[in-house]
């Protein structure tokens, strides 16, 4: 099962101080998106940190994941990772109690019958 996480990462030294290059960030940053594990990236408006959304198996490996970033890992950025219980997500998910509960169950078999239900039958919006 994937957990979800979203990562603020702050620049720690200005843009023209860096040691790492935007290409090469931006090899991660694909290479990241490529394997499922950042499904959305970009910076800010203001370009004071870049956020991501991160999916992976646990916490560890989310923080080892943005660790690697050659601009975290050279010291020019911090990665704050927040976790994330994703319940919506364009208009798809749980919008009642009952799903919501259901869905939390569902490593039980009789709770994904359950989910399954609510699903089919309009509930869980």
């Amino acid at each position: 099962m994937y957990m979800w996480f979203l990562s603020l990462n702050r620049n720690l030294v200005p843009a023209a101080e860096r040691t790492v290059s935007l290409d090469e960030h931006l090899a991660w940053v694909r290479k990241a998106h490529e394997a499922g594990s950042v499904i959305m990236s970009g910076p800010s408006a203001d370009r004071r940190m870049a956020i991501y959304v991160v999916r992976a198996p646990s916490r560890e490996a989310a923080q080892a994941l943005m660790d690697d970033d050659p601009f975290t890992s050279a010291g020019c950025t911090s990665a704050e990772l927040t976790e994330w219980e994703v319940h919506q997500l364009l208009g798809v998910g749980t919008f009642s109690e009952a799903a919501r509960k259901a869905l939390a169950e569902a490593d039980r078999p009789q709770a994904k019958a359950k989910a399954a239900q609510l699903a089919a039958a309009g509930e869980g919006r």
